[in-house]
Parts: C-alpha cells; sequence; structure tokens
C-alpha cells in the first residue's frame, strides 16, 4: 500500500512493485532480488530472468491509486504472478558392496516423490573348472545375475531394506565352486564334473 499523505486532501504516494518467492513445503518461502542460484531445501533453483513488479500510482485526493501490473506477464493490477515448477527431477542411489547386512534406503522427503522404483539385480554365477584338460582347456564364464524392476508404494514407510548378493565362485578343475555366502540368500554350489570342468558357484540372492 502507499504511504499516507501530508495532509488530509493529499494522497498517499503508490506502493512498489512486488518481488517474487518460491514457497515449498515446510521450508517456508525464499525470496527472489535477482537472477542467480537459489538453494531451496536441498534444491537448486536457477532463476534465469527476473522482472520486478511495476508500481502502483498515487492515490489522488478522493481517488485511491492504481495497482501495478506484473513487468513481464501482464496480469491483473496489483497481483503477482508465479509460474510453477512443472519439470521432474530424477535421483538416483546405489548399493553395490555385497554384504549378509542390509543396508538402509531413506525414502526423500524434502520433495514431493511421484513415483519410487527399484531395480534388483543378483549376483551372478562364477566360472566353470577346466576339468581334465588343465591349462589347455578354457572354462566357460558364469551368468549374469537375474534382474527385476519394481515399483513401489512407499505409504509411510520412512525406509527401505537393501541387501546385496553378491557372485559364486568359479569352480576348480572338477570341483564345482561355492555359491556367495552372502545377500538376502546365499548361492549354490556348482556341481562337480566327472572329467569335465566343475560348474561355478550360484550368486547370492539381492533383495
Amino acid at each position: 500500500g502507499g504511504v499516507g499523505g501530508s495532509s488530509a486532501n493529499a494522497g498517499g504516494s503508490g506502493g512498489n512493485g512486488g518481488g517474487a518467492r518460491i514457497v515449498t513445503g515446510s521450508a517456508g518461502a525464499t525470496n527472489i532480488t535477482s537472477t542467480g542460484t537459489y538453494n531451496v531445501n536441498g534444491l537448486d533453483i536457477n532463476i534465469l530472468q527476473y522482472f520486478s513488479g511495476n508500481s502502483g500510482t498515487s492515490g489522488g485526493p478522493s481517488d485511491g491509486g492504481v495497482g501495478g501490473t506484473t513487468s513481464y506477464v501482464l496480469g491483473a493490477g496489483g497481483d503477482g504472478a508465479r509460474t510453477l515448477f512443472t519439470g521432474t527431477n530424477e535421483v538416483s542411489q546405489s548399493f553395490t558392496t555385497p554384504s549378509s547386512s542390509f543396508e538402509n534406503y531413506f525414502i526423500p522427503t524434502t520433495w514431493p516423490l511421484d513415483s519410487l522404483k527399484a531395480t534388483i539385480r543378483g549376483g551372478g554365477g562364477g566360472s566353470g573348472g577346466t576339468g581334465d584338460g588343465g591349462t589347455g582347456w578354457w572354462a566357460g564364464n558364469g551368468g549374469d545375475g537375474k534382474e527385476v524392476q519394481v515399483n513401489i508404494n512407499p505409504g509411510s514407510a520412512g525406509s527401505l531394506r537393501v541387501y546385496v548378493g553378491g557372485g559364486g565362485s568359479s569352480g576348480i578343475n572338477r570341483t564345482g565352486g561355492a555359491g556367495a555366502n552372502n545377500g538376502f540368500a546365499p548361492g549354490g554350489t556348482g556341481g562337480n564334473g566327472t572329467g569335465g570342468g566343475g560348474g561355478g558357484g550360484g550368486g547370492a540372492a539381492s533383495a
């Protein structure tokens, strides 16, 4: 609003043009006064153009002044205009160290979460043994661990447990390799050969 007049028949001066601000959740409002990068609740927002609102006109002895329009989008007099962020911000986190103990994935709470997806990949199998052929024979490679992708409804959970399974051991000559003994469930031992090489150990399950 304008400043009051110095006498009873003098109008008040017009109010200054309004600024801009970013409002996000519990972090409150961040005032925008120029171009630049503003960190709002952990999210960097880059303001490439900034235009402050136009000032209102001064009031007369019997008439109030007129509110200024926004300088860029020409909204209604006196009202600001806002643009809501409509893009997406995709954040990923990986757990890659095999262990029999679980790790915690903490569901983000600093911005609205549209969806949550997990990619779960088990440990791969070990390569086979060389069998009776010794150094002149070559063992086959172990297979990749199976992979599934799951859409998760986080509900009210604050975190999720993550188990990472390791790869199985290779076979030695005709003896099967040991299965990985970690992750959510251990892998099986590879079978023994009778001339050909033993099978590679199975990879552990991830969850």
